[in-house]
């Protein structure tokens, strides 16, 4: 590297910014490591913030990309980002360093700034944000539903270590979890036999006569115990298809139905 002048360097990393002063830096850093390091590029964050123009980003940088050690790469999208979702309360991208060391498991560390970086690039842009509500706006009650998944999120971070757990009562201790999401969780995510029970499932199960029940929750304990385990997780996708187009809510479709010879029409007062 040495062997090349400032411009032959400028020309390499003529797409990053600032690049004509990076070139310089890049000259004097090399120069440092063969006078104080023989050459060699240290592996400790403490040794590598002694050469003159690097910072605890790039650092943390080495070390992870370099040896594959634990650190985090704390730019500014990562401490916007940390900060916007409420995972962290610091005014500088090195107190962000610090309180995701202390707060966030250390299996996360290497892979947090790739993750944050893309996000903060795409959606959580510094200025006007694609937000969860601009992201999930088809949804019905998008407001609300927003602000529910950004809880989750701060949630799974605080509780399990940024994991989504795999198990349904674990899942329903987080906050805004029913038992349909935690059953499509652990369905669809981890592919563990569970039924989700949407509106469509619970009236359908009940006017078909194959079980009798209240509530969704109540419906879902009774096909738990009847329905056939192979069938748990494609139930939900068949009865969905289903109830949206034939057996609808009101006025179902039943003179087209395939199975109108077996349904019992429970609660049918009127039909096409």
């Amino acid at each position: 590297m040495l062997a090349l002048s400032p411009r032959q360097i400028e020309t390499l990393i003529y797409p990053v910014g600032f690049y004509r002063t990076k070139a310089r830096v890049i000259l004097g850093i090399c120069r440092d490591l063969l006078e104080r390091f023989g050459g060699r590029v240290p592996d400790e964050i403490d040794a590598l913030l002694r050469l003159k123009g690097v910072g605890r980003k790039t650092a943390n940088l080495v070390v992870t990309m370099g040896y594959g050690k634990p650190g985090i790469c704390v730019d500014t999208h990562v401490h916007r980002i940390s900060n916007r979702l409420g995972y962290v309360r610091t005014r500088t991208p090195e107190e962000t360093e610090m309180a995701l060391r202390a707060k966030l498991p250390k299996r996360y560390w290497i892979g947090y700034n790739d993750l944050l970086v893309a996000f903060g690039q795409n959606v959580c842009t510094p200025i006007s944000p694609r937000c969860f509500e601009t992201l999930i706006y088809p949804v019905g009650f998008y407001r609300t539903k927003a602000r529910v998944i950004l809880g989750i999120c701060r949630d799974l971070l605080e509780r399990f270590g940024g994991r989504v757990p795999d198990e349904i009562d674990a899942l329903l201790r987080l906050k805004g979890v029913g038992r349909k999401t935690a059953n499509l969780v652990v369905t669809m995510g981890y592919g563990k036999p569970g039924i989700c029970v949407d509106t469509h499932v619970h009236r359908i199960s009940n006017r078909l006569g194959y079980v009798r029940t209240r509530t969704p929750e109540e419906t879902e304990m009774a096909l738990r115990a009847k329905l056939p385990k192979r069938y748990w997780i494609g139930y939900n996708d068949l009865l969905v298809a289903f109830g949206q187009n034939v057996c609808t809510p009101i006025s179902p479709r039943c003179s087209t139905c395939p199975v109108r010879a077996l349904c019992r029409r429970v609660g049918v007062k009127s039909s096409r």
